[in-house]
């Protein structure tokens, strides 16, 4: 799982600083999901009434 989130090192030894970085990094993960997902739907809105010769994937 820690390389999945990409926690390469933690910010202490605690287990609180643990979870504290554990619980950001799945937070921005998503957030960073969320946004590629809403640019997608856009891109893909705003492709679609075009003749493209091909087409990129999302």
């Amino acid at each position: 799982m820690k390389s999945s989130i990409k926690i390469e090192q933690f910010s202490g030894t605690k287990p609180i600083s643990i979870e504290q970085d554990f619980y950001a990094s799945i937070y921005l993960s998503m957030i960073g999901a969320l946004i590629k997902y809403e640019a997608d739907a856009a891109i893909a809105n705003e492709i679609k009434d075009k003749n493209l010769k091909s087409m990129y994937p999302l």
